[in-house]
């Protein structure tokens, strides 16, 4: 569907009548507008929350097992999992507490050989932009070396043959991690009192191993996962080579004591967020139907990718994981990123095109210490505004896609990064609004409204009113009918008691002053 909005240039603050104010009017179709979806909650959609904005000033966090991988009549138990959970508390001044959350499960990295659920910096900045977070363990190892033994020695940075390990048993690690995923996901989801989550607004995403666990997650079902293991190994070696094996092989875990239950209903995951990690197969991002019987449903799942130029872990494209042409084939950041676009779907991409792996917009050579430190932190808050401002808008209006990869040296590069994809008419983009549309410095000159034609209320975007507003509404014939103000951009203006027709607003603050034209049609369903 294309979605047309009206954009209006910035005049000076004038004493201007309203046939000269209509002479600015300039119609556009835009790529990324503002217009509330039905799917959306209407509140989290006129919120600030999950935008670039911090809006909580408190949250809890407690850590709880969500798992017991734990068969009483074998002699070696499974670990327990536990997982840390983020949730608000306290909004920021003149932000609403929702009645429910979205939610973000973030997966650690580790090449399936280690990690947990303590995570740094990842968790607060989600958990500040009013998301509830989930950081959990998922079971790990996986045959590095290739000596038949999962133990202490599989580690790619110490073994001498990188590409010796055996891959069945990575593939198997990742087929165990997505069910450990999924039962934290449904122990959050089965309390709803502790855990106020929003199921139409689940996301997911992580770094590395946790990144690839993420586009699974998001792209792969458990079905088509264990189809592609049969495709590639059949039953030799089988799926499960042990009941007593909940450590290293794909048996789900069971719920600890103390749980409320599980959620036993459908879920799925709005979108994706991947840091440098990559999707075995080839197969797993088909947009039409997938191999499971009766699954009919297009991968619409939103997109977001952060990745390097020199990545050699997961290649950009297509290749095997580590170089290693003994592995099968798998698609990488840039690749899954093209698919997306190809067939329709939200998607973004950031590349750093001289990064490693992990080291995307860090200098490799900078050592341990409070440098280091500060500069993973203005990347975390860089990929998290990033991230949420794209979810935002897929969620509530026309997704924020690009088209082509956005090429950026350093995360100050970000503006002229947007300039040479989509030019610089609109001035450098400082975030986003509430709807998750491009919000512009105060040198852009083009506002919108939103919805146009409209059944009674509307939205006013781009503005940088952050103080607040006055207006004035006139009729088609130039009469002033009504005034009043809004408090900060995106606060609604009611038109619902007036006749249909067209309709100007004027707004103005201390230093500028904007006309906005609406169509007012109120229609029934």
């Amino acid at each position: 569907m294309t979605y047309i909005v009206l954009l209006y240039r910035a005049i000076p603050k004038l004493n201007m009548g309203v046939s000269k104010i209509m002479k600015f009017v300039v119609i556009a179709v835009i790529g990324c507008s503002a217009t509330v979806s039905g799917q959306a909650q209407s509140n989290l959609c006129d919120s600030p929350i999950m935008t670039d904005r911090t809006v909580v000033k408190e949250w809890t966090t407690s850590t709880i097992p969500f798992a017991e991988c734990v068969n009483s009549s074998c002699p070696t138990p499974g670990p327990e999992l536990l997982m840390s959970v983020y949730v608000p508390t306290v909004m920021a001044a003149g932000v609403e507490m929702p009645a429910r959350f979205p939610m973000i499960i973030m997966l650690p990295g580790g090449g399936f050989t280690s990690g947990n659920h303590v995570m740094f910096q990842w968790p607060e900045q989600y958990v500040k932009r009013g998301m509830i977070v989930l950081t959990i363990d998922y079971r790990l190892g996986w045959d590095v070396n290739g000596d038949g033994l999962i133990n202490s020695d599989d580690n790619h940075s110490e073994t001498d043959d990188p590409c010796g390990g055996d891959y069945s048993t990575q593939l198997r690690a990742v087929i165990r991690a997505a069910m450990d995923a999924d039962l934290a996901v449904r122990y959050v989801l089965g309390d709803s009192i502790n855990f106020p989550i929003d199921k139409d607004a689940l996301f997911c995403g992580g770094p590395s191993a946790g990144g690839a666990l993420a586009v699974h997650l998001g792209y792969a079902k458990p079905g088509e996962l264990q189809e592609y293991w049969q495709s590639l190994f059949g039953n030799n070696p089988p799926l499960i080579g042990s009941p007593c094996d909940m450590r290293y092989d794909p048996i789900p875990c069971q719920p600890p004591p103390s749980s409320a239950g599980y959620y036993q209903g459908e879920y799925s995951y709005k979108g994706v967020m991947d840091c440098w990690g990559g999707l075995s197969g080839e197969e797993l991002m088909d947009p039409h139907d997938g191999p499971d019987t009766g699954d009919t449903t297009s991968d619409q799942t939103a997109f977001i990718g952060f990745y390097g130029g020199y990545d050699h872990i997961f290649p950009p494209y297509v290749g095997p994981p580590y170089e290693c042409n003994n592995y099968p084939d798998g698609f990488g950041s840039a690749k899954m990123f093209e698919l997306r676009r190809k067939y329709g779907f939200p998607a973004q991409l950031y590349t750093d095109p001289d990064a490693l792996h992990r080291y995307v917009w860090l200098d490799s050579d900078l050592p341990p210490g409070p440098q280091a430190t500060a500069a993973r932190l203005a990347r975390t808050q860089f990929i998290v505004s990033r991230s949420c401002c794209f979810f935002k808008s897929a969620m509530c209006g026309i997704p924020c896609s690009y088209d082509a990869p956005m090429i950026m040296n350093n995360i100050s590069d970000w503006g002229a990064a947007y300039a040479e994809l989509f030019g610089s008419q609109n001035g450098e983009p400082e975030g986003c609004n509430n709807d998750g549309s491009v919000r512009f410095g105060p040198s852009f000159t083009h506002v919108a409204v939103y919805p146009n034609p409209s059944n009674g209320r509307v939205h006013i975007v781009g503005a940088g009113f952050s103080s607040g507003a006055n207006y004035r509404i006139f009729d088609s014939l130039g009469r002033s009918i009504a005034d009043g103000s809004i408090k900060n951009e995106d606060s609604p203006i009611e038109l619902g008691q007036y006749p249909d027709g067209l309709y100007i607003i004027r707004l103005s603050d201390a230093t500028h002053e904007y006309a906005v034209t609406v169509v007012l049609n109120r229609w029934t369903d």
